[in-house]
């Protein structure tokens, strides 16, 4: 079993890399919408809806939202890359 997941995985990188997929348009496209900064209108029009439509609520929901962020961000960021160690589909 695992030796067929990395023969998957090997594949699946190397279809990734194939020349019809690897250009530098792409490489770009996905190096920007992986930086926070891109993401700040959708982020700002959310808490905008947030507080408008709960008013009460949006305190809480927004604390909420903020703590899945930062969760996550340290589990995949600081636990899961280091141990997967897995190369992006750029490299």
């Amino acid at each position: 079993m695992t030796q067929e997941l990395l023969s998957f995985d090997h594949e699946l990188m190397q279809w990734f890399n194939a020349p019809h997929l690897h250009t530098l348009a792409l490489d770009q496209f996905f190096y920007a919408v992986s930086k926070i900064f891109i993401w700040l209108p959708t982020f700002i029009l959310l808490l905008y809806i947030i507080v408008n439509t709960k008013k009460r609520e949006s305190i809480l929901i927004i604390i909420g939202i903020a703590l899945v962020f930062i969760i996550t961000d340290r589990i995949t960021s600081g636990l899961m890359k280091p141990v997967f160690a897995r190369p992006r589909p750029s490299h």
